[in-house]
């Protein structure tokens, strides 16, 4: 810095400035005394931001002396020269606050088709129509903001660029027109592309969306928004609002489905991506609008999106978001996986983890005895971890591995990759799990040791789960449901539903029937596994509809 030309010598004052118009420390044009004694500076500004003035007695410690708005193209302060003397040197720079480019819609706005005979077109604009990209950004200075450079661009290339004016801390909105195709693209929106603006926080200022994404809308009260623009900031990860929150989940998701690679059974991930199309906040209480819960159906009404979820101001009553600082997975103030999960059933997934097994030692769930003791917790059946049995193989986001999508979630998303909502957007819909009856015609099971060898002529008991109490209760008596002995190369048939007599798969409250236990015996030794309905999906999307 150098210092200003001009010098007021009675009171001794130094005015330092830069040596051009930035963002940070401005130019002083002016520094004089006025007739009634006070001490007077003027500097160029721009029209509808905040300057603050600081002192300082050794250039080293600055002390905020004042605020004033922009006067225009110039702006100019006073202080009573009494003031003055124990003030000796001052400077001004710009009042830094956020932009923040929040979401990104695509008008215009269309209904899902509930029940749709073609949900991959239905519901979409038509090739060729012209659509709006309209982008949300708010600027959470506590005056306006005017002439703040913007751009928006097409998979990487600008496309369009101007100025915008940004009132104070309300969502201000901005559109790009596109030619709509169903071919994947990436729009991205850039609030002060430029540089400009000396902010607290850049790394909110742009956000990218997927053209085709499916969408969610979010439902969010008053003091549940305001919460996170309070304390958003301090996870230091450049975050400073619930739409910042919000939109680091989407990235997370999109993320999680293109890392979702399991061989040729999801070779691209999971196709979709999720595009935030819109946020509505509302009053305190105000959730749900249409009845349902505030958080898995906050407007039943809301069918222009394919997701949405609630939440409401009593969610900060608990500890849940309490941890400000943390920004690990396992703290939901900055990542909440336990949304995705539950968005994952409004989109149709079931929870995987259904399909474990567990009891408490008693036999309350397993009462299948050898030598007329239970075989629970016995060499024939160990406890993996406490009461667990048996932990499905398809962990991953619909079983509590909040991070990652496993192979069966993968497979079952791109069964309706491209498609709109069906049968509601909300948790649950009608449609859920419709794909857990996707059985080959027939279905063969080889038997083998631990070792690898099979086990021809071995007698097998096969028993099925029956209904029991809670979520995915399961109950296995001690009568087996089918006897059966493989062939000379270790093979049995199972037909197309061995889970249940009446061929349908059920999984929910009061009876979960997909994980049957088998009973080996061969050459005098016996041992139990489990198999799972999962497996006979698989088998099935990959096209062995007929033989398993």
């Amino acid at each position: 810095m150098k210092k200003s030309s001009a010098l007021i010598a009675a009171a001794a004052i130094l005015v330092l400035s830069s040596s051009a118009l930035t963002w940070d420390d401005v130019v002083i044009t002016d520094t004089r005394i006025t007739p009634d004694d006070k001490f007077e500076m003027t500097w160029d500004s721009r029209v509808g931001y905040r300057y603050i003035i600081y002192y300082s007695d050794d250039l080293a410690n600055w002390i905020r002396e004042g605020v004033v708005d922009s006067g225009g193209a110039t702006t100019t302060w006073q202080t009573p020269l009494s003031a003055v003397p124990d003030k000796r040197m001052f400077k001004v720079r710009v009042g830094k606050f956020d932009l923040n480019t929040c979401f990104i819609k695509r008008i215009p706005e269309i209904d899902y088709v509930w029940g749709s005979a073609d949900p991959a077109v239905e519901g979409w604009p038509t090739v060729g129509q012209t659509v709006t990209w309209r982008a949300y950004v708010k600027s959470w200075a506590s005056f306006d903001v005017f002439d703040v450079p913007y751009a928006w661009y097409i998979d990487g290339v600008k496309v369009e660029e101007g100025f915008m004016d940004l009132p104070s801390q309300v969502y201000t909105t901005i559109d790009m027109d596109w030619t709509w195709t169903f071919d994947r693209h990436k729009v991205k929106f850039h609030i002060d592309h430029t540089n400009d603006v000396d902010e607290r926080f850049n790394q909110n200022n742009r956000l990218t969306v997927y053209t085709d994404a499916i969408t969610v809308g979010f439902y969010v009260e008053q003091s549940v928004y305001d919460y996170f623009k309070q304390y958003q900031r301090d996870l230091d990860v450049g975050a400073n609002s619930w739409d910042d929150w919000a939109q680091r989940h989407v990235k997370r998701w999109n993320q999680m489905f293109e890392d979702a690679v399991y061989g040729t059974d999801a070779p691209q991930g999971a196709l979709d991506r999720i595009r935030l199309d819109e946020v509505h906040i509302v009053a305190d209480g105000a959730l749900p609008l249409a009845g349902g819960l505030p958080s898995n159906r906050p407007n039943a009404n809301d069918r222009t999106i394919d997701l949405q979820w609630g939440f409401a101001a009593t969610i900060l009553n608990g500890s849940m978001y309490t941890n400000h600082t943390s920004a690990t997975d396992n703290n939901p103030f900055y990542f909440e996986g336990s949304l995705m999960h539950e968005l994952g059933h409004a989109r149709y997934l079931l929870d995987t983890y259904g399909f474990n097994v567990h009891d408490n030692g008693s036999g309350n769930t397993v009462a299948i005895r050898e030598d007329g003791n239970l075989i629970v917790g016995t060499a024939y059946m160990p406890f993996i971890a406490w009461d667990a049995l048996h932990y499905t193989d398809q962990g991953g986001l619909m079983s509590g591995g909040y991070t990652f999508l496993s192979r069966y979630d993968a497979m079952c998303m791109n069964l309706i990759a491209g498609h709109r909502a069906w049968k509601g957007n909300y948790n649950s819909p009608q449609n859920i799990a419709v794909f857990r009856n996707d059985l080959p015609d027939e279905n063969r099971l080889t038997v083998k040791d631990a070792g690898g060898l099979v086990l021809p002529f071995a007698d097998l008991k096969i028993y099925e789960s029956e209904s029991g109490s809670g979520w995915y209760a399961k109950s296995y008596d001690d009568t087996p449901d089918m006897e059966l002995t493989t062939d000379a190369v270790g093979r049995v048939f199972l037909g197309r539903c061995p889970f249940d007599s009446d061929g349908t798969i059920e999984h929910g409250y009061g009876r979960a029937n997909g994980v049957i236990i088998i009973r080996v015996e061969h050459g005098g030794k016996v041992g139990y596994g489990f198999l799972e309905s999962t497996g006979f999906n698989m088998h099935y999307w990959r096209g062995n509809t007929t033989m398993g």
